[in-house]
C-alpha cells in the first residue's frame, strides 16, 4: 500500500461516519413510521371504536369554556389594538387604561386556573375546521390532538434514536404508539399530552443541537419559545425549563453562552410575554410563572385526614394563601407525623402506578387490567434503561480517541438529562397527585424503556453468558409481576389465622415475599449493567428508592386489611352469609329510644336490590334501602342552576357528571346502603339472652353478590369504609383497584371489639353494622303512600312512568325514601345486562323549579325467569316545595355503550353477538313487564346527623 493510500485509510477511519448524527433514510422510516401508526391508532380509537368519544367531560369542560372566553377577548382587543400597543410600550393615556382593562377582565380566570396556551389551541382548531366553539364539534380539537400526539410518539422515537440508536428508538416509538395513556387522552382534551408535546419538542431540538454540535440562534428561539409554551401550560414544569437552560450551558460551550443562551430567552419571551401583559391587564400583576393555585393544591394534597385528596365536606382552607408552601408544609406535617409520611409514601405509587384513563376506558377488547400491566412493564424496561445504558459499557478500544470519549461523555449526559426530566416530577408528591400529572413524564419512560429493549437485545447476541442474563431478567420480571398481583394476605392468613397480631406477621410476610421479587428484579439489572460504577451504583440506588413502594402495604395498594367473599344462589343450594352483632347491655336504654339502621357495604345497588334478600333475626328485611352518601350533604340547600329552573346538591351533581361519563350513574359504584330496622326487629334483638342482631345475607337463585369485610390486627376496633365523608377525587384517580373505580370513602376505625362481633363465614368481621342515629324519637319507617301499575304488559323500552301529584303532607324535617319496585319477566336463556335510562323528578309547580336525582339505576340484570328490582331516592320534600314526582324507565341511557359501566348491545362482545336491531327485537319479544310500584315511606330520622354511633 502506498504513503497516500495509507494516510487516506486512516483518515477516513478517524472520520467514520457517527450513526447518531444526521438524517438517515432509517431513521427517517422510523420516525414516519412512528407517526403513521400512532395516527391511525388514534383515529380508529377517536372516531370508529365503537366507544362514546369523552372529550369535554369534568375539568375538559373548562378549557372549552376557556377557549370561548379567548375568543372574546380577541374580538375586543381587535377593536382596541392600538390602545396595546400604547400599553405595551408604555404610553397608553391614563384614562383609556379601564377600558383596555375591562376588555382582558375574562382572562383573570385564564391567568389564575387553566392557563391560555391550551384554549388557545381548542379555539384555533375550531377556527381551522371552521365551526363555532362548542360540544357538538369535538371533533376538530380532537383532530388536532390526535396529530400532536402522533408528532409526540415520533419526538420520541427522534430522541431514543440520538440517545441509544436505532433499536431503541424504534422500540421506544412503538411502545409510544401502543401506550394505552397516550391511546385514551388522545381524545381527552386536557392540557398534559399538549405539555407533553412542547416539553418533547423543546428536547428534541436540544438533542439535535448536542448531538450535531450545531448551536444555532433560530434553533434555540424556536426551543425557548417551545419551554415558554411548556412552562405556561403545566407551570411545575419550570423546572425542566432550568434544567435544559442548565444543560446548554454547560455543554453548549462558546457558541451555547454566545448564541444557544441568549436565543432560548428570547424564545421564552416571545411565548411569555403576551401572557404577561395580559396577565397585568386582567389582574394587576405579571409572573414569569404562573402560580396555579399551588397553596390550595398543596393544603388539599398534604391534607392527612383525608389522605391527600379533595373530600367532601369540604376541608377549611381559610386563610392558606397567606402562609408560604414552607409554612403549609410544616402545618400539615405536625398534624400528624406518621400520617404525613404514609401519605408521602402513598404518592409515587399514585403518580406512577397506574396509566392516565380516567374512566377505565377499554382500548379495543383491553380492559383496565391490561393497560396497568402494558404500563408496569413499561416502567420494568425503563428500570432497565436506566440502570444497565445511562454510561455506554461497550468495551472500549486503545485506538479510542479524545474526540470519541468527549462523544461518550455528552451521550450519557444527554440520557442523565432525560433521567433528571423524569426525577422533576415528583414535585407533584407534595401537590394534589393523581396519574394524569405523570403523562408528561411517560416519554421519558419509554425513551428509557426502549434503551431497555437496546440493551437486552444488544445483551441477547453478544455471548450465551449474556443471553442468560437477558432470560434471567424476562423470568425476574414476570415473577415481579406476578408477586405484585397476588394476593398473599389472603395465602398466608389461611396458613397462619387471623387472630389478634396475625394480621401484621401476614402483612411482614407478604411485604418479605415482595421483597424478594424486587430484589431478584433489581439484581438482574445489576448484571446487564456491565463493568461501569455509575451504572451499578445507580441501579442500587435506584432498587433502595423503589423497593419500599413495591413491597410495602401502602394504601395505593388497597385494603391491605380487607376481604372479600362471593355469594351465588344455584337453584339447589343458595348460599348464605350469616353475622351477628351483639350490643353492650349498656346500649340497651339508647336503642329503646333512637332508631336503628342496618349498613351494609355493597358492590352497588344491585347487590341487595336485584341479587340478594336480607334478613334480621329472622325477619325477612322488605323496606327501602337507602344510599348512605346522599346523607352526607345539608338536603335543606340545594343550589340553583343559573336559569334557576333545576336544583341540584353539588357533591351528588360532581359524582353524577363524573359517573354519567364512565357509562353509570350514582348507585353503580360501591357504597353504603342503609336499611331502617323496624321497632320489632330492634326489640326481638333486645329480648335476647345476649342482645344483638342476626343478620343473614342470602344469594337469590342464579345470582351472584359480593360481600366485603376486614380482618383484624387487633382487639382495639375494626376497620371500616366512613359513612359520613368521601372523596370523588379519590374515586376518579385513585389506583388501589385496577379492575374498577376506587372506593370513594375513606378508612375508618371504630371501637368494636373482637367479642362483639361473630362472622360465620370468614374470619374478622364483614363491613356489616349497626347504626344507631343521634336523634331520640325512635319511630317506624311509615309507608305514607304507594301507586302500582299490576297490568301485564310486552317490554316496548319504556314503562308509562308514575306519577304522583296528591303527596302526603310533609313538614320541614320530613325525610322521604322514594322507593321504585318493578318485576321483568325475561324468556332470553342467558342473563343480560340491560341498559336503562331511569329519571325521577321532584317537582315544584308554584316555584316552576324541578330536582332531578342521580340515584337511579343504569342498567337491570336480567334473567330467565322473574327479575324482581327495587331502588330508593332519599329527598327533602320541603327543600325542594314539592308537590309532584314522577318515574319512568326507557331502554337505553348511559349504560348504553362501551365504558365501564356500559352494557353494550352485544352480549357476547363487541366483535361477535347480535347486531343492534336483532338485540332490540329480542329485547321487545321476550321481556315483559309484570309490576312496577312507587312506595312513598316517612324516616324517622337523619341517619348520619352528628352524634350518630357504629356497633
Amino acid at each position: 500500500m502506498s504513503s497516500v493510500e495509507l494516510e487516506n485509510s486512516m483518515d477516513l477511519e478517524r472520520k467514520k461516519p457517527n450513526p447518531h448524527l444526521g438524517w438517515s433514510f432509517r431513521t427517517l422510516i422510523i420516525l414516519s413510521g412512528t407517526f403513521l401508526c400512532s395516527l391511525v391508532i388514534r383515529l380508529w380509537f377517536a372516531f370508529f371504536d365503537g366507544h362514546e368519544a369523552i372529550v369535554y367531560s369534568c375539568d375538559a369542560s373548562e378549557y372549552l369554556r376557556a377557549a370561548a372566553i379567548m375568543q372574546n377577548i380577541f374580538s375586543e382587543a381587535a377593536n382596541l389594538w392600538q390602545d396595546l400597543v400604547l400599553y405595551c410600550l408604555g404610553v397608553l393615556p391614563a384614562d383609556r387604561l379601564p377600558g383596555l382593562q375591562e376588555a382582558f377582565h375574562p382572562f383573570k380566570e385564564l391567568a389564575n386556573r387553566a392557563g391560555p396556551t391550551f384554549p388557545l389551541f381548542i379555539l384555533i382548531s375550531h377556527l381551522a375546521t371552521g365551526n363555532e366553539i362548542s360540544p357538538e364539534y369535538f371533533y376538530a380539537p380532537v383532530l388536532f390532538h390526535c396529530i400532536i400526539t402522533s408528532i409526540s410518539c415520533a419526538l420520541i422515537a427522534y430522541i431514543a434514536i440520538k440517545g441509544w440508536g436505532r433499536v431503541a428508538g424504534l422500540s421506544a416509538g412503538l411502545l409510544a404508539a401502543f401506550y394505552p395513556g397516550f391511546i385514551v387522552n388522545s381524545i381527552r382534551l386536557y392540557s398534559e399530552s399538549y405539555a407533553a408535546f412542547w416539553l418533547l419538542a423543546a428536547l428534541s431540538l436540544l438533542t439535535f443541537m448536542h448531538r450535531t454540535k450545531r448551536w444555532s440562534i433560530a434553533t434555540s428561539v424556536v426551543m425557548g419559545y417551545c419551554l415558554g409554551i411548556l412552562q405556561i401550560t403545566r407551570s411545575a414544569l419550570v423546572l425542566a425549563t432550568g434544567a435544559i437552560f442548565a444543560f446548554t450551558g454547560i455543554f453548549g460551550g462558546k457558541k451555547g453562552w454566545r448564541k444557544s443562551l441568549p436565543s432560548i430567552i428570547v424564545g421564552l419571551a416571545l411565548a411569555m410575554l403576551p401572557v404577561m401583559v395580559a396577565q397585568k391587564l386582567s389582574t394587576g400583576a405579571s409572573s414569569l410563572v404562573q402560580d396555579r393555585l399551588s397553596h390550595y393544591n398543596l393544603f388539599v394534597g398534604l391534607d392527612v385526614s383525608a389522605q391527600g385528596w379533595l373530600s367532601y365536606p369540604y376541608p377549611d382552607g381559610r386563610g392558606i394563601e397567606e402562609s408560604s408552601l414552607p409554612q403549609l408544609l410544616h402545618r400539615r406535617y405536625e398534624e400528624s407525623h406518621s400520617r404525613f409520611i404514609k401519605l408521602l409514601a402513598d404518592k409515587p405509587a399514585r403518580l406512577f402506578k397506574f396509566p392516565w384513563n380516567d374512566f377505565r376506558t377499554p382500548i379495543f377488547s383491553f380492559g383496565e387490567s391490561t393497560q396497568v400491566l402494558y404500563h408496569q412493564l413499561c416502567l420494568m424496561l425503563a428500570a432497565l434503561g436506566i440502570g444497565a445504558t445511562i454510561v455506554d459499557t461497550k468495551v472500549k478500544t486503545k485506538d479510542e480517541n479524545d474526540e470519541e470519549k468527549k462523544e461518550a461523555i455528552g451521550q450519557s449526559a444527554l440520557r442523565i438529562l432525560i433521567l433528571l426530566i423524569l426525577a422533576i416530577h415528583g414535585a407533584y408528591f407534595f401537590f394534589i397527585t393523581v396519574p394524569r400529572y405523570a403523562l408528561t413524564a411517560m416519554p421519558m419512560v419509554l425513551i428509557f424503556a426502549g434503551a431497555g429493549i437496546h440493551a437486552l437485545s444488544r445483551a441477547a447476541g453478544q455471548s450465551s453468558v449474556f443471553c442468560r442474563k437477558t432470560l434471567f431478567f424476562v423470568l425476574a420480571s414476570l415473577a415481579l409481576v406476578g408477586a405484585t398481583h397476588y394476593d398473599f394476605v389472603t395465602l398466608f392468613t389461611g396458613l397462619l389465622g387471623t387472630n389478634a397480631g396475625e394480621l401484621t406477621r401476614v402483612l411482614v410476610l407478604e411485604a418479605l415475599v415482595k421483597t424478594v421479587f424486587a430484589v431478584l428484579f433489581f439484581a438482574s439489572i445489576f448484571l446487564l449493567s456491565g463493568k461501569s460504577r455509575f451504572n451499578r451504583a445507580l441501579t442500587l440506588v435506584m432498587s433502595l428508592a423503589v423497593i419500599p413502594f413495591i413491597a410495602l402495604p401502602l394504601r395505593a395498594h388497597g385494603r391491605s386489611f380487607e376481604w372479600k367473599v362471593d355469594l351465588k344462589g344455584s337453584p339447589e343450594d343458595r348460599s348464605t352469609f350469616h353475622q351477628s352483632i351483639f350490643i353492650p347491655r349498656e346500649k340497651a336504654e339508647a336503642f329503646k329510644k333512637r332508631n336503628a339502621y342496618l349498613l351494609v357495604d355493597s358492590e352497588s345497588w344491585k347487590e341487595l336490590g336485584q341479587l340478594a334478600d336480607v334478613s334480621v333475626n329472622g325477619i325477612d328485611y322488605k323496606g327501602p334501602i337507602l344510599p348512605l352518601m346522599p346523607f352526607s350533604q345539608d338536603l335543606n340547600l340545594p343550589q340553583k342552576s343559573a336559569d334557576s329552573r333545576r336544583l341540584f346538591y353539588e357533591c351528588e351533581d360532581i359524582y353524577r357528571a363524573v359517573l354519567d361519563a364512565a357509562g353509570g350513574t350514582n348507585l353503580d359504584p360501591r357504597q353504603w346502603f342503609a336499611l331502617p330496622l323496624s321497632p320489632d326487629m330492634v326489640t326481638r334483638a333486645l329480648s335476647q339472652d345476649n342482645p344483638g342482631f342476626a343478620i343473614e345475607i342470602k344469594a337469590k337463585a342464579g345470582k351472584q353478590t359480593r360481600i366485603y369485610g376486614a380482618y383484624r390486627n387487633d382487639d382495639s376496633g375494626v376497620w371500616i369504609p366512613s359513612v359520613s365523608r368521601y372523596s370523588w377525587e379519590k374515586f376518579l384517580y385513585g389506583v388501589e383497584n385496577e379492575h374498577g373505580f376506587t372506593d370513594s370513602r375513606f378508612d375508618e376505625k371504630y371501637p368494636i371489639s373482637q367479642s362483639s362481633t361473630k362472622c360465620d363465614n370468614h374470619p374478622g368481621a364483614a363491613n356489616i353494622r349497626i347504626l344507631l342515629a343521634a336523634a331520640e324519637n325512635r319511630s317506624s319507617t311509615e309507608k305514607l303512600s304507594e301507586k302500582s301499575y299490576q297490568e301485564r304488559r310486552s317490554f316496548s323500552g319504556t314503562t308509562d312512568g308514575i306519577r304522583l301529584k296528591d303527596l302526603p303532607p310533609y313538614d320541614k324535617d320530613s325525610i322521604w325514601a322514594v322507593t321504585y319496585r318493578g318485576v321483568i319477566e325475561s324468556d332470553i336463556e342467558k342473563s343480560i345486562l340491560l341498559p336503562v335510562q331511569v329519571t325521577a323528578t321532584f317537582s315544584s309547580t308554584d316555584e316552576k323549579t324541578s330536582y332531578t336525582s342521580p340515584w337511579v339505576p343504569s342498567s337491570l340484570l336480567v334473567s330467565k325467569g322473574l327479575n324482581h328490582f327495587a331502588f330508593t331516592i332519599p329527598i327533602k320534600p320541603s327543600a325542594l316545595s314539592l308537590d309532584d314526582m314522577k318515574i319512568s324507565m326507557v331502554r337505553g341511557g348511559v349504560a348504553d355503550s362501551t365504558q365501564f359501566f356500559g352494557a353494550f348491545y352485544k352480549p357476547e362482545s363487541r366483535l361477535s353477538g347480535l347486531s343492534r336491531s336483532e338485540f332490540e327485537t329480542l329485547l321487545k319479544s321476550r321481556l315483559r313487564w309484570q309490576e312496577s310500584r312507587l312506595e312513598i315511606h316517612q324516616l324517622p330520622c337523619h341517619p348520619t346527623a352528628i352524634g350518630y354511633e357504629i356497633f
